[in-house]
Order: C-alpha cells, then sequence, then structure tokens
C-alpha cells in the first residue's frame, strides 16, 4: 500500500501521521489515490488537497516505468499487489505459481537445518508445503524471487491489467 497524508498548509508526509492530516491511500489497481478516514479535520477540506494527494501519487508511480523504479527502489514487494497489476488470464497464474515455488524452496531449506524455530513432528505452520514462518525469515530470498519475476511479466504490457497498459 501507498500512502500520504497532506495537512492544512498543503505539505505532503509520507510518514508519522496528526490527526488533523488527511489521509489518502493510492489503489495500485485502479491507478488512483482516494481519501481515506472519516474523522473531522480542523481545517477546511478543498479540491486542492485532493490535487496534491494526485500530483503525489503520479510523481512517485503514475507511469509503468514510474511503478516499476518504485517497485525496484521501494522494495515493494508484497505478493498480492503485485499479482493484482498482471492479467489474470495471461500470467498472473504463472506468476503466483512461481512465488508458491519459491515459498515451498525457502520451506525445505528451513526444514532441513533443523533449527530451534522447528518443531520435532514439523513444522505446525505449513499448508500446501509452505511454511510462512520460513518465509518470513527469509524475506530477501523470497522477495528478490518474486520481484524479479514480477518486472519480466510487467515489462510486457499486454501482460498488465488494463490501467497499466498505457
Amino acid at each position: 500500500m501507498l500512502t500520504c497524508f497532506v495537512d492544512s498548509a498543503g505539505k505532503i508526509h509520507g510518514s508519522d501521521p496528526k490527526k488533523e492530516y488527511l489521509r489518502f491511500d493510492y489503489d495500485f489497481e485502479r491507478r488512483r489515490g482516494y481519501r481515506v478516514g472519516e474523522y473531522e479535520v480542523l481545517f477546511p477540506i478543498t479540491p486542492l488537497y485532493y490535487e496534491l494527494a494526485d500530483n503525489f501519487f503520479k510523481n512517485l508511480v503514475g507511469t509503468p516505468d514510474k511503478l516499476v523504479e518504485f517497485v525496484k527502489a521501494r522494495g515493494l514487494s508484497n505478493k498480492m499487489t503485485l499479482a493484482m497489476l498482471l492479467d489474470y488470464r495471461l500470467v498472473r497464474p504463472f506468476y503466483l505459481d512461481v512465488c508458491a515455488t519459491v515459498e515451498r524452496l525457502i520451506t525445505k531449506h528451513c526444514a532441513s537445518k533443523k533449527d530451534e524455530h522447528c518443531l520435532e513432528g514439523g513444522c505446525p505452520f505449513v499448508e500446501d508445503g509452505i511454511c510462512t514462518e520460513a518465509c518470513n525469515r527469509e524475506p530477501s530470498v523470497y522477495e528478490k524471487a518474486c520481484v524479479s519475476t514480477w518486472l519480466v511479466l510487467f515489462e510486457c504490457p499486454g501482460h498488465r491489467i488494463d490501467a497499466w497498459r498505457k
């Protein structure tokens, strides 16, 4: 998820929200930001704040090339967020299969070490051969493999969802 906060002076903040800030999240699938939160702010809300947030998001991830750079630089690595940007008929199942294969390999590697995290009877977190705990302990391997695969697939406009084809 990508979030920004706008204060009453129109300054954008990436973190450390205060109650008097407006929160905007970016919907990667629809390629636009939206205001989050129903709490009352202490200043009048004008279209300017929406425009500021929109410009913030466009500067970071407004084009496919900018999104790719953002993923590389900031490590957007949520498997499902990235998967939802790939065409579900063509490459999304393949991408998810690659990530699942990586998860299984990490699980097997972890189980072979028999470290303090594993129980004698096996890992209680394993589902379909995947231990989420093992993957959480090896985030760089997991993220590198899945993100690298996504980058290769996303390179081709035909592999993207409609909102990201242009």
